[in-house]
């Protein structure tokens, strides 16, 4: 089973050869395991405090100064590498506006 739970932030970047803009970015995380004999797989509410807590940090930010180069897929990775740091291994879903999506596995 997949539990997931997504956060929506909003922040700016400047990529090599455009102007500085913003996009909105629903980032959701899933964790896969078993349903225990109290019939729940794994707590939604610390997954979503989790994932508040990482993106916090580049919520209403210039992403250019927390990430490299702040494309979906590093925002992706550098999700997910700040939860293994913290011990849990997630998939992470980033998705920009209405549109596409990159997905870790």
């Amino acid at each position: 089973m997949k539990v997931c739970v997504s956060r929506s932030i909003d922040c700016a970047h400047q990529l090599e050869g455009t102007l500085v803009h913003g996009h909105t970015y629903t980032v959701t995380a899933c964790v896969s395991c078993e349903i225990g004999e109290n019939g729940k797989a794994y707590s939604m509410e610390f997954l979503q405090g989790q994932l508040g807590e990482i993106l916090g940090a580049m919520d209403h930010r210039l992403l250019n100064e927390v990430i490299a180069i702040p494309t979906a897929e590093n925002i992706a990775l550098n999700v997910q590498s700040k939860f293994a740091l913290r011990g849990i291994k997630t998939s992470i879903r980033a998705q920009i506006g209405n549109g596409g999506y990159v997905e870790t596995e």
